[in-house]
């Protein structure tokens, strides 16, 4: 409990202004929502001018529009895949690379505690702020989208958050894997980060090409799709299953490899 307790407050301030965002992010998605679905608005005029496969790349779906979660769910979406993964490979570096580079864990090492119980509890802190984070995001949707819009649909909202979750455990798991792999913590942020790009350039910049089709089906947003979500309603729990099978399998190896590794000095 000392090391949740230790990187609980430690990372505590970090976590409160990740919070702050994300929720000023869906008060602004919320509150101009109605001016772009009022009928013959000329936002929308707009943006129907625009080439289909430019819309595509930008994640824009016209028929998504037209409904009261689309732009949050278009648009605001594309950011909070981006903020949640981001904010879980930063956290997760910082809790596990973190106390190389600080030379800590030789400190930590020596404590009458073994190497299964420390990774467990740090694994423990990282949940628990995705968890947090999660749930603040979901309750910042309810609120906001409840005082400002009326016939949106919680399921949709829900599936939102839920995605956002998911695909912050998976690279929460994939920043874990390479900290104890690497034990450097810019690396592992570069690294990390670099991954997210590249499949979130997989997922939107070839979308309309049919000859790059099969890099969309490496990227892990094309089966957690938003705009899928808006226009159907329907959430794709098996994605999300699996893509929560390959972050415990990540996990797992990350763990015999911290009981067994040594340090790199």
């Amino acid at each position: 409990m000392i090391i949740i307790k230790k990187e609980l407050k430690f990372n505590l301030k970090n976590f409160i202004i990740w919070v702050i965002v994300v929720v000023l992010f869906v008060f602004m998605y919320a509150s101009v929502t109605k001016f772009f679905t009022d009928q013959n608005s000329p936002a929308i005029k707009f943006i129907e001018k625009f080439p289909e496969n430019l819309l595509k790349t930008f994640n824009i779906d016209l028929e998504a529009f037209s409904k009261t979660e689309g732009i949050f769910g278009t648009e605001g979406m594309l950011f909070m895949f981006l903020i949640f993964a981001i904010y879980a490979i930063v956290l997760s570096s910082k809790i596990f690379a973190g106390e190389f580079d600080n030379k800590t864990v030789e400190y930590l090492f020596i404590k009458p505690i073994n190497r299964k119980r420390i990774f467990c509890e740090k694994l423990f802190a990282i949940w628990l702020y995705l968890i947090t984070f999660f749930s603040f995001f979901l309750l910042s949707e309810l609120m906001f989208f409840n005082m400002y819009l009326d016939d949106f649909r919680t399921k949709v909202l829900f599936g939102f958050a839920a995605y956002v979750f998911v695909i912050s455990i998976l690279f929460s798991s994939i920043s874990i894997f390479f900290s104890i792999l690497f034990q450097k913590r810019k690396f592992v942020n570069s690294l990390s980060i670099a991954l997210l790009f590249l499949f979130y350039f997989f997922n939107s910049v070839t979308q309309g090409v049919d000859t790059f089709e099969f890099l969309r089906k490496i990227s892990v947003f094309h089966y957690l799709s938003s705009v899928d979500l808006v226009n159907t309603g329907k959430i794709n729990y098996l994605s999300m299953f699996v893509i929560l099978f390959v972050s415990l399998t990540l996990l797992y190896f990350s763990k015999k490899r911290f009981e067994n590794q040594d340090i790199l000095i």
